[in-house]
């Protein structure tokens, strides 16, 4: 899940009379405690490519500490009284650090989150340097005397919407988030999973009623107030704010949901976030190139293991694993890493990309396997050891909709290639976790 980087398995700590899981991803020093949005899941969060490739990118920079709060994801179940909440969820985040030896640490708070950020850089100012408050507020709902928050009838629609449509992915309504089918059904999983429908109104009630204007004045870390254009959080609630915080400044963005990043292509807002955090200036196009991007998966990999048996579905892996080193010499491709079923490689021909595709689909077939592939040129970062960005991610989408035998590509890399290859049109498709329509092409070995 991610190449070259150490991610801890979820742990437990136990506080009072609560389990609270946390992970560990990266290596430190600096630490960055991320705090989501109102309701998470540690595992679940790896499950969306925007949100994954975000945390891998503050994992590159940070050790990066996250946790399910109590009332939530794989934690205990018990939602704190109103009134207490911010006092248990800040000895909870205190603790995971302490747990964790970590002594001094950076704050990125996202949208529900942020009273809990600000909280927490007001009761432990030794223990926290910095402060990244990103579409959030001090205060949520409207009162006489905070005007610009967020209308009662607006709360009681939302708050409706989410107890009747909790766990279908009712958080993309009320939020106004922009999706398709495939997002709601995992936005609906990730509802499911991160708390039930019995603690929702709880939860609701406890954001509700937070508070913290009083406490603004009192963060001493250097902060950050981020902003964007959004369908719940006031521009004047970012200005409010970046008001009382003494030692902060607001910096307002035009790219919308800039937090939802695909792979490892960073908005504005991230880079902005990040040079605050590190005091290093984020090059956004370090080490990128223009590569063909290739992945291959063996069709019904785990009928053939149970056929053969362990032994010798070992064997014809590693005839396989010879076989694609020939082939990948053959035509100066590289190999970067396994997929479980498949193998991912890179090529600084798209047509090179294409020619060893299907000469390795047409090999296999000794084997008494056949492969599926997806080949996609694109911008890449380039690693040591790995290759990230959007082309690597639209090329492992194509696998998923490639028949067996099949080298499904994109409109890029068939114009790229020319008239040195024979393809065929497939139609327009949507790729899970890809904005667009994709008009995709195929080709297969002459002998299929």
């Amino acid at each position: 899940m991610l190449a070259g980087m150490a991610q801890h398995p979820v742990t437990w700590l136990r506080h009072a009379d609560r389990h609270i899981a946390y992970q560990v991803t990266g290596e430190g020093p600096p630490d960055l405690v991320f705090l989501g949005t109102w309701a998470s899941h540690l595992d679940r969060d790896w499950d969306d490519p925007s949100t994954s490739g975000f945390f891998r990118r503050l994992a590159a920079s940070f050790r990066l500490v996250r946790l399910d709060r109590s009332g939530t994801g794989l934690s205990d179940r018990v939602v704190p009284p109103p009134d207490a909440a911010l006092d248990q969820w800040s000895e909870e985040v205190a603790g995971v650090l302490d747990a964790v030896g970590s002594e001094a640490a950076c704050i990125w708070a996202e949208g529900w989150s942020g009273p809990l950020g600000v909280y927490l850089a007001a009761r432990y100012p030794e223990r926290f340097e910095r402060l990244v408050l990103t579409n959030t507020f001090a205060k949520l709902e409207e009162s006489e005397d905070h005007p610009f928050g967020v209308p009662h009838d607006i709360v009681s629609a939302g708050r409706a919407i989410l107890m009747e449509s909790w766990g279908e992915g009712a958080t993309l309504d009320v939020f106004g988030l922009p999706h398709d089918d495939i997002a709601r059904q995992r936005y609906a999983a990730y509802e499911r999973s991160a708390i039930t429908r019995g603690d929702l109104a709880r939860l609701i009630d406890v954001y509700l009623a937070i508070d913290v204007r009083d406490l603004l004045h009192r963060v001493d870390a250097d902060t950050l107030v981020l902003h964007e254009a959004n369908h719940l959080v006031s521009e004047d609630q970012a200005r409010c704010l970046a008001k009382g915080i003494p030692s902060s400044r607001l910096q307002l963005l035009s790219d919308p949901y800039f937090w939802r990043v695909a792979e490892d292509d960073y908005p504005a807002g991230i880079e902005i976030a990040l040079e605050f955090l590190t005091g290093v200036t984020f090059e956004r196009d370090l080490n990128r190139e223009l590569l063909t991007i290739v992945f291959l998966d063996i069709v019904q990999s785990t009928r053939h293991a149970q056929d053969l048996g362990d032994r010798r579905w070992t064997g014809v892996l590693e005839r396989f694993d010879n076989m694609v080193a020939t082939e990948l010499q053959r035509y100066r491709g590289e190999y970067v890493n396994s997929t479980g079923d498949g193998l991912l490689a890179i090529f600084q021909s798209p047509t090179r990309a294409l020619q060893c595709s299907l000469a390795i689909l047409s090999a296999v077939r000794d084997l008494g396997m056949e492969l599926r592939a997806g080949l996609h040129t694109g911008e890449c970062q380039r690693f040591e050891d790995d290759v990230r960005g959007v082309a690597v991610h639209v090329a492992a989408r194509l696998v998923d909709v490639a028949k067996p035998s099949q080298v499904l590509l994109t409109q890029t890399a068939k114009d790229l290639i020319g008239g040195h290859a024979s393809v065929e049109a497939r139609g327009v498709h949507d790729l899970e976790g890809v904005a667009g329509e994709w008009p995709l092409y195929s080709a297969t070995p002459p002998d299929v």
